[in-house]
């Protein structure tokens, strides 16, 4: 039973999809879920929302009178998230899935590129993306993982709350909240004008090729870069994502 899960961990994949400020909010999200669905073939998809079961009016109707997506949100296999911070100035949509396909996932990005305040996406594997970003010891040993070569820091927080945790600061794969960007990683990634505005950098294709990625000219000034098909994982190459990394956040 245990090589079930671990196998289908293995093939779930998350979609992010970063906006500026607040320029997503809870019915616009919806919008672009829906566009995306309908690219792939499943307009007519019911939802699955705290053990009911919605088509899309309903759905939409709930969320106008609540003011607040789902926290369960599911469709065609796929589970959907959204989420943001006034603090940090962004917003954020997330799809999980399992589609082995890079172009279902464009299908998505595309809608999200046409609409204002797109910052960037990329693809992650979702039991990899986890781990990468797990700070608490304790979750180790019940997942049959050990953490005893790890890093280990504070949390930083005063007595007595203060308590050991794994430094992850350096790991690859780690996702990091900054002001109106996302810093995180994937083996193909969507990057707007925005963006590199965002991270205050000049954007550099010779410098990314140089680095190892493949840069794609889109629409409106956006970029695909793709370093491989695959989505990275704890069997891949942490030298050449910390390269790739490096390429695009400094």
């Amino acid at each position: 039973m245990k090589m079930v899960v671990k196998e289908w961990l293995v093939r779930t994949e998350r979609l992010e999809i970063v906006f500026d400020g607040e320029a997503l909010d809870d019915m616009r999200a919806l919008e672009l879920i829906f566009a995306g669905l309908d690219a792939i073939g499943a307009r007519r998809a019911m939802f699955g929302s705290h053990g009911r079961e919605l088509g899309r009016a309903d759905l939409e109707a709930q969320v106008m009178a609540s003011r607040r997506f789902p926290t369960d949100l599911r469709a065609e296999n796929y589970e959907f998230r959204f989420g943001g911070s006034v603090a940090w100035k962004h917003t954020f949509v997330m799809v999980t899935g399992s589609p082995g396909d890079v172009g279902v996932w464009e299908s998505w990005v595309s809608r999200a590129m046409g609409m204002p305040g797109f910052v960037q996406s990329w693809i992650s594997q979702r039991d990899y993306d986890y781990w990468q970003n797990a700070e608490d010891p304790l979750e180790y040993p019940g997942s049959g993982r050990s953490c005893e070569h790890l890093p280990m820091i504070s949390s930083g927080d005063p007595p007595p709350l203060d308590r050991v945790i794994i430094d992850t600061s350096r790991n690859p794969g780690r996702r990091t909240i900054r002001s109106g960007y996302v810093e995180g990683i994937g083996a193909v990634m969507w990057l707007s004008p925005l963006f590199w505005q965002r991270v205050r950098r000049q954007r550099n294709d010779a410098e990314l090729v140089e680095a190892g990625w493949h840069v794609t000219a889109l629409s409106d000034g956006n970029i695909k870069v793709d370093a491989a098909m695959n989505v990275f994982t704890e069997q891949g190459d942490s030298a050449e994502q910390a390269r790739l990394r490096a390429a695009i956040y400094g």
